[in-house]
């Protein structure tokens, strides 16, 4: 399933921080960023509710689900930076050689 959040224009953060998620998980941290540049505006919010997710999860002894938000986390850097290697249309801009 591909995802475009520029056509999904009711997106809540949510989602977003779940379809970063499942973009990481499946296609990696350059695909996660370019995810990531067709919605930069949600950036920092889907930064701040995975780590809140990742602390409750935590506090309520849930390992298995907390560890999607702590992958998100742990990669996030390498996100925003692949993040700016693309245009707003997704496309690369610099080869990583």
């Amino acid at each position: 399933m591909d995802w475009d959040p520029q056509s999904d224009k009711r997106t809540p953060v949510w989602e977003a921080c779940h379809q970063m998620i499942r973009e990481l998980n499946q296609k990696g941290e350059t695909d996660a960023g370019g995810l990531l540049a067709r919605m930069a505006d949600k950036g920092e919010s889907i930064r701040q509710l995975a780590y809140h997710l990742y602390t409750l999860c935590e506090r309520k002894k849930w390992a298995e689900e907390a560890r999607a938000y702590n992958e998100l986390i742990c990669s996030w850097n390498a996100i925003v930076d692949a993040s700016s290697k693309v245009d707003q249309t997704g496309e690369q801009l610099e080869f990583g050689f």
